[in-house]
């Protein structure tokens, strides 16, 4: 199911062209992660090695979030843990997944989406580097336009 539907979702009519099609192409990474769509659907759909690769990537990118967690916040008795990047973010296979991961290792944890849109926390990065301190309202207007 799998192979057929990356098969389509490409445009394509033989798997085996999908090398040549993601490399050869220039298949851009954030195309790449597009395709996490397709193996969720088939996942849902009861494909196992699509099932096993959502739950790998979560638990990779769990693992990533408890090292941060553990190396910059280890006497947080209840840390907070948010997310970004289209995988986490559109899929929720991979979302649920990966916050279970995190309360496995981390319990008192809390996993929250993102606030706002990643241009507005370059925004309060780029203010926070200047020494600025930009008024509560600010990111709420931001996002709005």
């Amino acid at each position: 199911m799998l192979v057929e539907s990356i098969s389509q979702a490409l445009g394509i009519s033989d798997f085996r062209d999908s090398l040549d099609f993601v490399y050869r192409r220039g298949f851009s990474a954030w195309e790449i992660a597009g395709l996490a769509k397709t193996v969720e659907w088939a996942a849902t759909a009861g494909d196992a090695v699509a099932g096993s690769i959502l739950t790998t990537a979560a638990e990779d990118l769990a693992a990533l979030a408890i090292s941060v967690l553990q190396r910059l916040f280890p006497q947080e008795p209840s840390p907070l843990v948010s997310f970004a990047g289209s995988l986490l973010v559109s899929c929720a296979a991979i979302r649920m997944r990966f916050t279970e991961a995190i309360l496995q290792t981390v319990p008192n944890a809390e996993v929250i989406p993102p606030r706002y849109p990643p241009y507005i926390g370059a925004f309060l990065l780029a203010c926070s580097t200047l020494g600025w301190a930009p008024g509560p309202d600010v990111p709420k207007k931001l996002k709005s336009e």
